[in-house]
């Protein structure tokens, strides 16, 4: 018998039949005889009397459409969180899946390697022994490699050609557009684009298969000795050592330079070619830098979707191009073959192992392939996971537009109001209430390693229109508001100079912040913050906004919000009692607790001009100290300051997140390519100490900010953008309450994601914590 999630199915005694009950029963029980059975979450998989496998029930996920052939064994996942998926074992010992795509897939045996070839969204390569194996993104097919004998790969789109030891092309994975129809006859080299693929004949003419809406398709006569496909172009070397291109739609790849080439590289947009003299030459668009082919002497090439990659006469790899995802930055050592495509590249070394680097979030490589990435681009085996692709993030890597955060930046301040909310206050009044503020609180958040410089343009200038025109609901808006600070201060100012634009209006008037993106200016394009773009209704006098302007830059390093932009009812508190509002870190991650309105631990003293004091309570609270994980995203840690732990747990010791002193800041462990728990120490120290405030009138208090020393556990979803919480504290409801305040203290526990944190001592400096794995 078998159990799954939400049912189960067991197999007769002496039947050959199947009955199953629960939800399971949902699925039909089959009518052909059956030797083995394996439910899944939503599905059912079984292994026929002959060998061959099915698949019935929900199969939206592709699962019930079942690769042909003989199989050993079958199993389905019974985990919801990889529903729609099967893999079963063929005879000889290899494994084949289909369904839906995870990062869990079994893993196939080791290297080495002979050839590997770089697709859109997976990567193929093949094996000293024939055998070829692919990775990465299976939503077609494209990297269950039939079980042949191989000479070569070619991955493509959504497709896979492989050059088989009897020269035959066979082709698997998506089939929309004919890409599997590889003509009969004996070739020497197959090359595969985005939907088409060319083979070059042993006759050394080319013909082509696949979408053909754009002429890639359409080979020209002659006969060749070399190919490189684009995305919808295609490219080979004639025999004499010229290049042809062909294309009707995909006109910057042409044409192709006079002069002698060994081989070229089609890509989207652009080729490159590798001349018989060893020098690399590009042509087509170059936006990117992708044409800038670096000098010296090479011996392979390939081109990607916006770099470019070759093997020098030393063995060494340089690239060029766009690097938004690291994909120029090669691992070191000595290379035989390359390639690229998207924005990933794979190459084999001398030894024949395998590495890959760039963006390769639909990637789990097999063993043997070695997944390289410098610090600050994913790795989610190193705990840092695949985010939001070029936006704001909770994961890596940060934004290609994101301002560095290690170094000097230099920030350009300008200073707005409006004819209907004039200021009667200086700027330099203005900028003591935010900028000293914010400059320190980031220069201690880095450890020192980013240093702030900022440079105000004093004087009011004074917008054409009123504040309802740009920062009322139906307004222009605040990038209007943006534009127009950029064209009262260009004059005085050369945007290129400066990293970052902050356009602060009178805080008198407004309050608040927001991430304005990247703006242009006549110089270049800047990314840029507002400082006070909410009005508050009534006049009052200016208030202190350093945390706000320090939240708004870090949107300009990359990260994203953590607290939860929609309004989710908690409900009525217990009696007696209310919702206090925890806010862990400078980018908010937030969570909710009940207690008495007037419990000690909330309470604040304000000391009055007259020399007076009173009490208050304080329902929202701001530990405003980083988070340890937004300082790994920001490459303000090290990975010798982050314990990244395997499945099985550890005893860690963790020094306070504001000051580490050497010790380990971070312990995470990795759950999925995009997902991790991670667990920090937090002390009542540096910004979590307590906020000083004084009021306009002189009154002053502080704060209570961390209200427990203890330690933060929280899990990270780096796929969800900012607003829909991609930080969430352990042990919180969905609507983010939580049984008390967030933090453990010393023998107190909470459980996540099938793993158990317990502080197990703490001697007022050091936190130790044992992780340990309790569940799948």
């Amino acid at each position: 018998m078998r159990v799954a999630v939400n049912g189960a199915c067991g197999l007769r005694s002496g039947a050959s039949t199947v009955t199953c009950w629960g939800e399971a029963a949902d699925r039909r029980d089959p009518s052909w005889p059956l030797k083995a059975v394996s439910p899944g979450a939503y599905h059912t998989c079984g292994l026929r009397v002959d060998g061959t496998a099915a698949c019935w029930g929900y199969g939206g996920s592709g699962v019930t459409t079942v690769p042909g052939g003989e199989f050993t064994a079958i199993s389905s996942s019974s985990d919801t969180h990889h529903w729609g998926r099967a893999c079963g074992l063929r005879a000889r010992g290899r494994v084949v899946c289909w369904g839906h795509a995870d990062y869990g897939r079994p893993q196939p045996a080791d290297g080495p390697f002979a050839t590997v070839s770089a697709g859109a969204v997976h990567a193929c390569a093949v094996r000293t022994t024939n055998e070829a194996v692919c990775w990465g993104s299976n939503g077609k097919g494209q990297t269950e490699a039939p079980g042949k004998e191989f000479t070569d790969v070619a991955a493509g789109g959504m497709h896979s050609c492989g050059l088989t030891i009897e020269r035959t092309i066979t082709c698997w994975g998506e089939p929309t557009a004919g890409q599997l129809e590889a003509p009969a006859g004996e070739f020497s080299a197959v090359a595969s684009g985005s939907a088409h693929s060319c083979g070059l004949r042993t006759d050394e003419t080319v013909v082509c298969w696949g979408a053909n809406d754009s002429g890639q398709t359409d080979a020209p006569e002659g006969t060749f000795r070399h190919l490189g496909l684009g995305g919808w172009h295609s490219c080979a070397v004639r025999t004499d050592n010229t290049v042809a291109c062909w294309t009707s739609g995909d006109i910057h790849a042409l044409p192709a330079p006079d002069g002698e080439f060994a081989s070229v590289a089609g890509s989207y947009g652009y080729s490159c070619g590798l001349r018989t003299d060893g020098s690399v030459q590009c042509w087509g668009a170059g936006d990117d830098g992708q044409l800038n082919a670096p000098a010296g002497r090479f011996v392979a090439l390939a081109s990607g979707y916006r770099h470019s990659c070759a093997i020098r006469a030393g063995g060494a790899v340089a690239c060029w191009g766009s690097n938004d995802f690291g994909q120029l930055d090669a691992p070191p050592g000595d290379f035989v073959s390359v390639d690229a495509e998207g924005d990933h590249s794979c190459a084999v070394r001398v030894d024949r192992t395998v590495a890959c680097w760039g963006s390769d979030n639909y990637m789990a490589p097999p063993p043997g392939v070695e997944r390289y990435a410098r610090f600050d681009q994913p790795d989610p085996g190193s705990c840092r996971p695949f985010g939001v692709k070029a936006s704001v993030t909770a994961g890596f890597p940060l934004p290609a537009w994101a301002v560095r955060a290690t170094g000097r930046i230099q920030v350009s301040v300008v200073f707005m109001d409006f004819p209907d909310a004039q200021a009667d206050h200086s700027t330099r009044h203005e900028a003591e209430l935010g900028l000293p503020v914010a400059e320190r609180f980031l220069e201690a958040a880095s450890y020192g390693r980013l240093d702030v410089e900022f440079d105000p343009l004093h004087g009011w200038l004074r917008a054409e229109h009123g504040v309802d025109h740009y920062l009322s609901e139906g307004g222009a808006g605040e990038h209007a508001l943006n534009a127009e600070a950029v064209r009262l201060s260009d004059p005085d100012i050369g945007f290129e100079d400066y990293d970052l634009l902050m356009v602060v209006t009178p805080s008198s008037h407004l309050a608040g912040g927001n991430w304005l993106g990247v703006v242009p200016t006549d110089d270049a394009y800047i990314p840029a913050v507002g400082i006070n773009v909410l009005p508050i209704g009534q006049p009052a006098q200016p208030r202190p906004w350093g945390l706000v302007a320090a939240h708004e830059m870090v949107h300009g390093l990359g990260l994203a919000d953590l607290y939860d932009y929609g309004d989710r009812s908690r409900g009525t508190p217990p009696a007696g009692r209310e919702w206090v509002e925890v806010a862990m870190g400078l980018m908010s991650v937030r969570a909710y607790f009940a207690a008495d309105s007037q419990d000690a631990r909330l309470a604040h003293v304000w000391h009055l001009p007259d020399g007076g004091r009173t009490t208050a309570y304080r329902l929202d609270l701001h530990a405003p100290e980083m988070l340890a994980w937004s300082r790994w995203q920001l490459g303000w840690l090290d990975a010798s300051d982050v314990a990244c732990l395997g499945d099985g747990g550890a005893t860690v010791a963790l020094g306070p997140i504001a000051d580490p002193g050497g010790r380990t800041a971070m312990a995470a462990v990795a759950l999925s390519g995009h997902e991790a728990v991670v667990v920090e120490s937090r002390r009542k120290m540096g910004y979590d100490a307590g906020l000083d405030h004084r009021n306009p009138d002189g009154a002053s208090t502080t704060f209570p900010a961390l209200l427990t020393e203890g330690v933060l556990v929280y899990t990270v979803d780096a796929s969800l953008p900012g607003g829909e919480r991609p930080l969430r504290v352990a042990g919180g409801r969905a609507d983010g309450r939580v049984d008390g305040y967030p933090v453990l203290t010393l023998g107190q526990s909470v459980s996540v994601r099938g793993y158990t944190i317990t502080v197990v001592a703490d001697d007022g400096d050091t936190h130790t914590v044992t992780i340990t794995k309790t569940g799948g």
